[in-house]
């Protein structure tokens, strides 16, 4: 059985349509829009969550609700071969950086192509339960499409920030650090530190490391936002199903570009997740 999501796109929901028709027994689609207001719904027995076509809140529903309805679920992934922004895309950016120049920096990432267009809307995941006599301290990732952590930054204050940049330096990910760095500036309190997106282990040991530090040591509210990768989206998610996460944020832009969709097919993984390994 399956459930697939349907967005207002109509991307290459026919042939995916096609290929479930001829694969799947019984399959039933949901709408996007009560997926980010509702959740998903529960599905019985063993649950694989495809995130590969999956938007984030959608990954992030699906995630939490399975380690807290059965305490497991398996997650597969199919990356892209080809990525938007393009590398080619990045060379002014490089160029601008090589000389410091951060405001050229802030011009060029503006007039890079990702995909999707702003302005964005910040969507709270979880139910409001921050509490303003506390400090609020966001768990957040830099990535290529960079106006999704900046945007949250420009319409939410927080007390500190814990920015997650990848380790390599391919250029989309050098974009993303210095993208963690623009953000670092605008807080005096931050810290960046490099993970690479794809070790599942090592982001979900670093967000129990950070929620240990500030919410249980320091008593701050610990919010994490939804800003990078959809692996980063899945440590997330499996990360608030055993911690006490104030509030999950996602980033919404006003339209996606389908002409400028991930193309292509990469490397599958699939991981499988359980409360104990969380």
């Amino acid at each position: 059985r399956a459930l697939a999501v349907r967005y207002e796109e109509v991307g290459r929901s026919v042939e995916i349509g096609a290929v479930l028709d001829a694969t799947v027994k019984e399959w039933k689609e949901i709408e996007y829009g009560n997926v980010i207001s509702g959740g998903l719904p529960e599905i019985k027995g063993n649950v694989v969550v495809d995130i590969s076509g999956l938007a984030k809140p959608a990954i992030f529903h699906a995630i939490r609700n399975e380690l807290l309805r059965k305490g497991r679920v398996w997650v597969f992934h199919t990356e892209a071969e080809h990525y938007y922004p393009l590398d080619g895309d990045l060379d002014g950016v490089l160029k601008a950086e090589g000389a410091r120049n951060m405001h050229r920096l802030l011009e060029e990432l503006q007039e890079i192509l990702t995909g999707e267009e702003g302005p964005y809307r910040a969507d709270q995941l979880l139910p409001v339960e921050s509490d303003v006599t506390r400090q609020r301290v966001l768990c957040a990732f830099a990535s290529s499409k960079h106006e999704r952590l900046l945007s949250l930054l420009d319409e939410r204050e927080f007390d500190r920030l814990e920015i997650v940049a990848p380790q390599s330096d391919f250029p989309r990910n050098r974009i993303a650090q210095l993208v963690a760095e623009v953000a670092a500036r605008s807080n005096v309190n931050s810290n960046v530190t490099r993970i690479d997106p794809g070790d599942l282990v090592r982001l979900l040991a670093f967000i129990a490391e950070r929620y240990k530090l500030w919410y249980i040591d320091q008593g701050s509210d610990f919010e994490i936002g939804l800003t990078g990768s959809k692996l980063q989206a899945v440590a997330c998610a499996a990360a608030s199903s055993v911690l006490k996460v104030s509030q999950c944020w996602y980033l919404r832009p006003e339209r996606f570009d389908p002409e400028r969709f991930t193309k292509g097919v990469g490397r599958t993984s699939v991981f499988e997740i359980g409360l104990e390994a969380v």
